[in-house]
Order: structure tokens, then sequence, then C-alpha cells
């Protein structure tokens, strides 16, 4: 890995407080190395060493760790792919979930951001309890990695019941009556959203929070709006 790459990875290892036994900050230290080389294209790589307490500093408030790193080769991404995918049959809008290009370097935080993103897409289909597995295929003839996206698209929700928690019985019903969510419609993790920001606070220091209570023999939704208190809001 060029040295420019290596020294980006020591400026932002040193940024977050560490907390716990150098053993502990070790082996945070080791993962976040670990990601940052994955997120350059080298997945296989293996990092190793020991943490111990800084000469000179206060106990507890200096770390020193060497890490060696066996880097692997570096592979860039060969294409995704996507199985049991019954509700969303177009794979080309799956595919834009991820904003990593076929042939450029792979990156796993990039992977990871597209499975989020694919998450939050399959609930606005009132897909709660959507999951995807990525399983990679190597090509270490051209440096290339593929992934096949297991999805686990599970049952469609629908809302049954939308409630909201912490005012009057008057003011919930009208703030029921100017959300964009009721019941019968088809679960809208969006819509939800939306409709929180849109509800008039009681008091500037609180936050709208919400509740999901699923029922997954008959694929209902109960929601439960409810403010909250924030110190110092």
């Amino acid at each position: 890995m060029p040295v420019v790459d290596q020294e980006q990875i020591i400026a932002l290892l040193k940024q977050p407080k560490y907390s716990g036994t150098p053993d502990e900050i070790g082996n945070e230290l080791l993962e976040r190395v670990g990601a940052e080389w994955a997120n350059r294209g080298f997945i296989k790589v293996h990092a190793q060493g020991d943490a111990h307490l800084a000469s000179g500093n206060p106990p507890g408030e200096g770390v020193s760790m060497n890490v060696y790193v066996e880097e692997g080769p570096r592979y860039r991404l060969g294409g995704i792919s996507f199985q049991n995918n019954r509700a969303v049959a177009n794979v080309k809008v799956l595919r834009l979930q991820f904003r990593i290009r076929d042939g450029t370097i792979f990156s796993r935080k990039k992977i990871g951001q597209g499975l989020e993103n694919l998450r939050l897409a399959y609930r606005q289909l009132g897909y709660v309890n959507f999951t995807a597995v990525p399983s990679p295929t190597f090509d270490d003839e051209n440096g290339l990695v593929y992934l096949a996206v297991d999805v686990d698209e599970g049952k469609q929700f629908y809302v049954s019941n939308l409630k909201v928690d912490g005012v009057a019985p008057q003011e919930s019903q009208k703030l029921l009556r100017n959300s964009l969510l009721h019941p019968g419609q088809v679960y809208n993790d969006r819509l939800l959203r939306y409709s929180m920001k849109a509800l008039p606070l009681p008091d500037p220091s609180s936050i709208a929070t919400y509740k999901l209570d699923l029922d997954e023999a008959e694929g209902t939704v109960a929601i439960a709006i409810r403010f909250v208190h924030c110190p110092g809001g």
C-alpha cells in the first residue's frame, strides 16, 4: 500500500479516544486496521500486534502499538449478483443501492453502505425483517472479487394501528390525521419518519421516537409514537 494511504490510516486511528485494557484497545485497533486495509481492496489482510502503555504518560492515558500487516493481494470488484429477491425482481434497482462501480478498487465500507441502503429500501416496501448476506468469490488470476448477495426478504407487513403517546387524546387524533401513514397501508419506514418530523413537539426539549410491535402471524405492525423529554434540548 502506498505510504500516503498508510499515513492516512494512522491519522484515522489516532482520532478516537479508546478505553479499556491495553489488550482490549489493541484488539480494537487491529480490527480498525483490517477494516481500513479492506476499504482499499486488501480483503484478505491479516494484522497482528501487541499494545502496551506508552512510557512517560500517566496510567491509562497513552497506548503504544506496533502493527505488522500482511496485505495479501489487492482486489477490484468484479460484480454483484442477487439471490432470492422475489419482491424486487429488477436487479438493476438493487444494484443501484451499492455506490461502487464494477472494476474499481473493492471497499468493504462501500459494500456495507450498500447493504444498509438495500435494507432501508426494502423497509419502504414493508419488509421490516429484511436481511442480506454477501458471499465472495475470488478470481485471483485477475484480481477480482464477485459478491453474491443472498436476500431474505421476510414477510411484508401492513399497518394495523398507529397511536401517539404523551399528548392529550384530542391532540393525538389531530396529529394522526396529518400522518402520511395510516392503518391498512403497507408499512413504509420513510413515510413514518417524514410524519414524525412534521409532528409539532409538545415542548422544545422533547423528541419524537417510535416503537414497532410486529405480529408475525398476521403480517401486521402496530406503531406507537411517543414524545420523550430530551435533556439539554
